[in-house]
């Protein structure tokens, strides 16, 4: 019995860990390019799945200029998936501007000592919505409601194709905060 419980508390040791390390790559965004084709992994190493190969000179966001174990986590701009890359396959191409509300607007107080976020979807694409370490997708035309704990976050919004808004929102308790999306396209 004794044995299982460590082996238990090994085990939990271990994953949380690796959780708190990769949670802890900060958050200095900039896009990148891919200089040859790349696994796009489900976590940060090789032993993941692979969720699709993202071709050379790809566009890329990257959500720190810190890596995890050689590995970036990463949005696929194509496709607006969280996922990580491999940092030996990645070059750095602009910083991304980050900003202090993004599309947030207060809804007022709420009984809940956690935030509520309602998110809504009004456009025809999954909208990817990662709030801390936290990923949301968001179904097109549909509304979510998430409770998350109050402080100072960040968040990074996409969707198929779009370059990645980003910034920090403090997010106070007992409140409520609404964000709707849309995808506006100019034509010239």
């Amino acid at each position: 019995m004794k044995k299982n419980l460590l082996s238990l508390i090994l085990i939990l040791t271990i994953f949380l860990g690796i959780k708190i390390n990769a949670q802890n790559i900060g958050f200095d965004p900039f896009l990148g390019t891919t200089t040859s084709n790349i696994n796009f992994r489900s976590g940060p190493g090789t032993s993941y799945n692979i969720i699709k190969v993202i071709p050379g000179n790809s566009t890329v966001y990257v959500f720190s200029k810190n890596d995890y174990k050689g590995f970036y986590k990463s949005i696929d701009i194509e496709s607006g998936k969280v996922g990580w890359l491999s940092k030996d396959l990645v070059k750095w191409a602009k910083d991304v501007d980050t900003n202090s509300a993004g599309g947030f607007t207060s809804m007022g107080e709420t009984d809940e000592y956690n935030s509520e976020l309602k998110i809504t979807n009004q456009s025809g694409k999954t909208i990817t919505l990662v709030i801390a370490d936290e990923t949301y997708y968001i179904s097109p035309h549909s509304t979510i409601t998430e409770f998350i704990e109050p402080g100072n976050k960040t968040f990074t919004a996409s969707a198929p194709g779009v370059i990645p808004s980003s910034g920090f929102k403090n997010f106070d308790s007992h409140n409520g905060y609404d964000w709707t999306f849309w995808i506006e396209t100019t034509r010239r």
